[in-house]
C-alpha cells in the first residue's frame, strides 16, 4: 500500500464488524488463493476477540469501499501484534487484488508504533524490507488429485509405509480402528487438551492449554460453524476408545493441522502418525485440496509434504520511544532464537535441553 494512496483506517473490535464489512472481508479473501487459510477468516478474528479484549481490526478505506482488513492486538504505547501471535499459523493483511502492500504505510494508518508478526504470509513477507526478518518453511500437502493419487506419490516413503503398517497392527493387536474427520463429542476435546498439556510439559515447552483464554477459544471454535469456516475435531478410536485426536481449522477446501496429540500408552503403534494419515484420507474424501501442516521442524512433515511455502517472523518499527523500547526488549532474543533455528546442530541441542527440562518437570 503506497504512501501516495490516501488510506484511511477505522479501527474496531472484531465483533463490531457489520455484515457488509464481514462479507467484503470474505470476498477479498476468496479472491486471493494465498489468503485462503482459515486462520485469516473473519470468524477466527471474532473468536479471538471474544477471549482477548485487545483484539482489533483495522478496516482500510481508499474511497467509499473497504480495500483491506488488518487484524491485530493493540498493546500499550502503540505496540501492535499480529492477531493470534504465537498461536495462529497464518497472519497478514487481507487486501483487494492489485492493492500494493506497504507494511509501513499500514502501520501509520492504524496509528501503531510497532507491528510484530511470526507467520506472515509469503507475498507480504517477500515485499518487506524489514530486518531482522526470519523465514520459516511451512509445508503443505496437495490433495487436489484425491487420496489415491496422493498415496501413489508417496509410495516410496518409509514413514508412510510404517504408518499404514501400524494402522493394520493396531487393528490386529488392540481392536477395530475407527476414524472421524469431525466428532461432536466435547469429551474428546478435553482429552486432547489433556494430552497436549502433558506433551508440552514432557518436552519442556510452555503449556498453551494452561492459559484459560486458549482453552475457551478452542471450545468456542468447535461449536461455531459457518458455511466457509469450521473447526474439525478429528479423532481415531481403537476398540471404542479415543487414542489420538487433532483440532484442525478449515476454510472451504483448505484444512490447517493445528493441535495434534495421542495416548502415549500406545506409543509403540505410533498412533499420532496413523491418525494423521487417516485424517488426510478423510479430508481428501471430503473435498479438501490443500492440507496445511504448519511451520515447524518435524520429520513427519518432510515425509508428508508435497511443497513448502515460506512465512516470516519480524517486526515493523516506527519512530519514537515506544518503538525503540520494543526493539531493545525483543530483537536480541529473537535474533538468538532465529540463529539457533537456522542451524540444525544447535536446534537439536536446544531440543534435547528442553526435553531434559521436561523430564525434570514431569
Amino acid at each position: 500500500m503506497s504512501d501516495e494512496v490516501a488510506v484511511r483506517a477505522e479501527v474496531v473490535r472484531p465483533e463490531d464488524l457489520g455484515p457488509a464489512e464481514t462479507a467484503r472481508w470474505i470476498e477479498l479473501q476468496e479472491a486471493d488463493p494465498e489468503l485462503a487459510s482459515p486462520f485469516l477468516r473473519p470468524e477466527m478474528a471474532v473468536a479471538i476477540g471474544r477471549q482477548w479484549p485487545d483484539a482489533r481490526v483495522a478496516v482500510l478505506h481508499d474511497g467509499p469501499e473497504a480495500v483491506g482488513f488488518l487484524p491485530f492486538h493493540q498493546g500499550r504505547l502503540g505496540a501492535g501484534r499480529a492477531l493470534g501471535l504465537g498461536l495462529t499459523d497464518w497472519q497478514g493483511a487481507i487486501l483487494a487484488p492489485g492493492t500494493p502492500w506497504d507494511a509501513g504505510a499500514l502501520r501509520r494508518a492504524t496509528g501503531l508504533a510497532v507491528w510484530e508478526f511470526d507467520h506472515l504470509v509469503p507475498s507480504q513477507a517477500e515485499a518487506l524490507a524489514v530486518r531482522p526478518l526470519a523465514l520459516h518453511a511451512s509445508p503443505v500437502m496437495d490433495l487436489s488429485g484425491g487420496w489415491d493419487a496422493w498415496v501413489a506419490r508417496r509410495a516410496g516413503s518409509g514413514r508412510i509405509k510404517k504408518a499404514l503398517y501400524h494402522g493394520r497392527r493396531l487393528g490386529r493387536q488392540v481392536g477395530p480402528v475407527e476414524s472421524e474427520l469431525d466428532t461432536s463429542d466435547p469429551a474428546d476435546l478435553d482429552v486432547l487438551m489433556g494430552w497436549k498439556s502433558a506433551q508440552y510439559r514432557r518436552t519442556g515447552r510452555r503449556d498453551r492449554f494452561a492459559q484459560p483464554q486458549i482453552r475457551e477459544l478452542v471450545r468456542d471454535l468447535v461449536t461455531s460453524h459457518t458455511p466457509g469456516f469450521t473447526a474439525h475435531l478429528s479423532t481415531m478410536r481403537v476398540d471404542g476408545r479415543t487414542v489420538a485426536a487433532c483440532l484442525a481449522l478449515r476454510s472451504h477446501h483448505v484444512l490447517a493441522h493445528w493441535f495434534p496429540a495421542y495416548d502415549t500408552d500406545l506409543h509403540r503403534y505410533q498412533p499420532g502418525l496413523v491418525q494423521l494419515l487417516e485424517m488426510v484420507r478423510l479430508s481428501a474424501e471430503d473435498g479438501v485440496t490443500t492440507f496445511d501442516l504448519g511451520a515447524g521442524e518435524h520429520d513427519y512433515k518432510d515425509s508428508f509434504k508435497d511443497s513448502e511455502l515460506t512465512v516470516a517472523s519480524g517486526t515493523v518499527h516506527g519512530p519514537g520511544p515506544a518503538a525503540w523500547l520494543h526493539r531493545a526488549r525483543t530483537v536480541p532474543p529473537r535474533v538468538a532464537t532465529d540463529f539457533v533455528l537456522a542451524h540444525p546442530k544447535l536446534r537439536q541441542a536446544a531440543r534435547r535441553g528442553l526435553q531434559r527440562v521436561g523430564t525434570l518437570r514431569s
